[in-house]
């Protein structure tokens, strides 16, 4: 009995003595910023894709990767829809989904990754970027994208 209370309150510890306690949380993007529309995902997808094509700045320009060159096509893939979006005034592409919400005309949206610049590495949101970074990005996020879908 002593002994598994000892056990447990290590394990205690060693959870609460983490720096980063998110990375238990269940889920394929467990870092994701995500925002709640109260709007069928359809109706979201359309209007993210009109908007897109209303700005062509929005697209991303093709890029080098692996000594190919590559375009980030947005498109479905099992329960997401994945966007790829260019911010071309501070040089940033965005990646995101959408997915249907727990409840009817609900959708969830999630920001996940951002790359700075076009020939830059990709850095998950509220993981890998600084704090004053994620609020940076998350604010261009919602300029652009979550108050036009609203």
């Amino acid at each position: 009995m002593k002994k598994t209370f000892i056990i447990n309150l290590v394990c205690l510890f060693i959870v609460l003595s983490c720096k980063d306690i998110n990375k238990f949380s269940a889920g394929s993007y467990p870092y994701a910023e995500t925002y709640v529309i109260h709007k069928s995902e359809k109706e979201v997808i359309n209007t993210i894709i009109k908007l897109k094509e209303d700005n062509l700045d929005y697209k991303v320009p093709k890029l080098q990767w692996a000594g190919k060159e590559t375009e980030l096509l947005d498109g479905r893939d099992s329960h997401w829809y994945y966007f790829y979006f260019y911010f071309k005034d501070t040089n940033d592409i965005v990646e995101f989904w959408t997915r249907a919400g727990n409840r009817p005309n609900e959708t969830k949206i999630g920001l996940f990754s951002v790359s700075k610049g076009l020939d830059g590495s990709a850095h998950l949101v509220n993981k890998d970027l600084s704090d004053r970074e994620n609020t940076e990005i998350k604010r261009e996020f919602e300029k652009h994208i979550i108050d036009k879908v609203k």
